[in-house]
């Protein structure tokens, strides 16, 4: 399963082997470079009619491999039974309403991407999930951004201080931080002055490999 960087893009491998998405037109410039990346010569168009999404309301539900999956639309209201579900998806924050990710099960919302980026979710062959990240490949470089939230950015600078370079990271903390800060996607280059290097920067997708 392919997450894009704002969550409001997904696709799935389901039958035959192929990509099925659940919005097309979504996260279009992602969405093209799955299709293509995974060897498919089929046009937007032809991909978004292919079935496998059952679709109600502004949520979607698939099962791949046994597992059941759920994607929450930006405006939707987490189900009753999303914490049974093995995969939950929400382009917006959840707040822990379907629960957290641990042993055999994924939960991946606003403040996930926003912190780490796009996201591909593996099956393995013994049924375990395994999640790559855009920002866990882009590694810690010279290059790369730290995201730092905008209330910390903000900040005068005795209470930079007290919070620390970094902000709070946890999940504890970040699900008490504003959500305007995932929204913004805002990012901080770590080794400069905070105020004057403020812009914004995001992962690149994360490759579409078979494995």
């Amino acid at each position: 399963m392919l997450v894009e960087r704002s969550a409001r893009a997904v696709a799935a491998r389901l039958a035959d082997d192929y990509l099925v998405l659940v919005h097309p037109r979504r996260g279009r410039n992602a969405v093209e470079r799955w299709i293509l990346t995974d060897g498919d010569g089929v046009s937007l168009a032809e991909a978004a009619k292919r079935s496998g999404w059952a679709c109600e309301g502004k949520g979607c539900r698939a099962t791949v491999r046994g597992k059941k999956m759920i994607w929450l639309d930006p405006e939707a209201a987490p189900p009753p039974d999303c914490r049974s579900a093995q995969i939950v998806v929400s382009a917006k924050p959840l707040r822990r309403a379907c629960g957290r990710s641990g042993e055999g099960r994924v939960v991946i919302d606003r403040f996930d991407v926003w912190r780490h980026g796009a996201h591909a979710i593996h099956v393995d062959d013994d049924e375990t999930l395994r999640v790559v990240t855009a920002r866990a490949l882009q590694g810690d470089r010279p290059w790369t951004y730290a995201l730092v939230a905008r209330r910390q950015v903000l900040a005068p600078p005795d209470a930079l201080g007290a919070l620390g370079e970094q902000g709070p990271t946890d999940a504890s903390t970040a699900d008490e931080a504003d959500t305007s800060a995932a929204d913004g996607a805002d990012c901080a280059y770590a080794g400069n002055d905070a105020a004057t290097q403020y812009r914004r920067m995001r992962p690149a997708s994360v490759p579409c490999t078979r494995t």
